[in-house]
């Protein structure tokens, strides 16, 4: 063991030893390389220093390579062998225990409950959402006609019971003035505007005529009644 030992400290020397010159001529030649190519002091100085940390460098970096490598002594002798690692203590034998045997219990109560209980979890079907109910076709859209703009203003006068409204009124009125002709008939064009502006004026008109048309019905029907008793009478006579 000493002699090994003698032995890995001589090649540690060795080996810096040889670091060391292969060190000092890298300076060296740097140094010179320098001064031939006659570069400034100021450049040769910054080169030496370059150069030192790289040696600097390269000398850690062997040291810790060195560190790392194991000595003679630590590594173990060819011929030894490995000590046989400690035996385990063997593990006591386990007793077999009385064997148990499981047996259902004869619950006649337990038995019957249970189907209730899977009865209670499942929900209750959920009803289908009633079928849409039959809604009939929207009425045809009239076809398009000229308004008069002095029947409409002569209704809305006769109507006038809201200030907001009658202004709005009002001021629509003078816009469609424009487009109106001299007879106050305003094209086709704006019959969605009125119909849309003045929909109470002309919902109003529509019951009023037919509340007249109504009233009409009955003179009808009589003059129709006497018509006919006339010509009987006559054909009496004859």
């Amino acid at each position: 063991m000493k002699r090994s030992d003698r032995e890995g400290r001589w090649a540690d020397i060795r080996s810096a030893r040889t670091r060391f010159a292969a060190e000092a001529a890298f300076l060296i030649l740097v140094a010179a390389g320098a001064a031939l190519a006659r570069l400034s002091p100021v450049t040769i100085i910054l080169l030496m220093l370059v150069a030192s940390v790289l040696v600097a460098l390269i000398e850690r970096a062997s040291s810790r390579i060195q560190a790392r490598v194991p000595t003679a002594a630590e590594v173990p002798a060819a011929g030894e062998e490995p000590a046989a690692p400690l035996s385990a203590p063997k593990p006591e034998p386990v007793r077999p225990g009385p064997v148990v045997t499981r047996r259902p219990l004869e619950l006649p109560g337990l038995e019957e409950a249970e189907p209730e209980a899977v009865r209670a979890e499942v929900p209750p079907p959920v009803e289908p959402p009633p079928a849409p109910a039959y809604s009939s076709p929207p009425a045809p859209r009239p076809p398009a006609r000229e308004w008069n703009i002095w029947d409409l203003e002569r209704r809305a006068r006769e109507q006038a019971r809201d200030a907001a409204r009658d202004e709005e009124w009002g001021a629509l009125f003078v816009h469609l003035r424009e487009f109106a002709n001299a007879d106050g008939i305003l094209p086709k064009e704006f019959d969605d505007l009125v119909r849309e502006s003045f929909a109470v004026l002309i919902q109003e008109a529509a019951y009023g005529r037919g509340a007249s048309v109504r009233r009409r019905r009955p003179r009808d029907r009589l003059r129709a009644g006497q018509f006919q008793l006339g010509a009987a009478l006559a054909r009496e006579g004859g």
